[in-house]
């Protein structure tokens, strides 16, 4: 399946699933009592992705233009830690209450361990891209 037809599903079934409800899942009250404002989280891609940007319009679409906060990432182990630390500081800052990756297992392996030390735990979706719902891949994450 190409990017650009996984990114329409994804983010058309965020809008019949997840747009205008509670952030039911998130892992802090605060965030759980808050009308969801997702993450797109896309990895290895620059600035004009084609693979993210009609999830995103979708998103924006059902939910608002302020539903959605793009959230690009470089593939580059020797500064996940640090991009990672600044990306979910942002996040937070933004009221973001859950994240939507679409991302190598890099991105979420180096971002939810980054949550975590923030104290800031979204909803957490996993888009399948990537091998980002292979059972190995995933136990790397972290499981809060």
């Amino acid at each position: 399946m190409g990017g650009d037809v996984q990114a329409e599903l994804a983010g058309t079934w965020y809008c019949r699933r997840l747009a205008g409800h509670k952030a039911q899942y998130a892992g802090q009250a605060t965030l759980r009592a808050k009308t969801r404002k997702g993450r797109r989280h896309l990895s290895g891609y620059g600035p004009d992705d084609p693979a993210g940007s009609p999830s995103e319009q979708i998103i924006a679409g059902c939910a608002g233009s302020g539903a959605v906060v793009d959230g690009k990432y470089s593939s580059d182990t020797s500064t996940a830690a640090e991009q990672a630390t600044t990306d979910q500081a942002k996040f937070k800052a933004a009221g973001v209450t859950t994240a939507l990756w679409f991302s190598d297992p890099i991105a979420p392996a180096y971002g939810t361990k980054a949550e975590a030390a923030q104290n800031f735990y979204p909803e957490e979706v996993i888009a399948g891209s990537g091998l980002l719902d292979y059972d190995a891949l995933a136990q790397k994450l972290r499981q809060q």
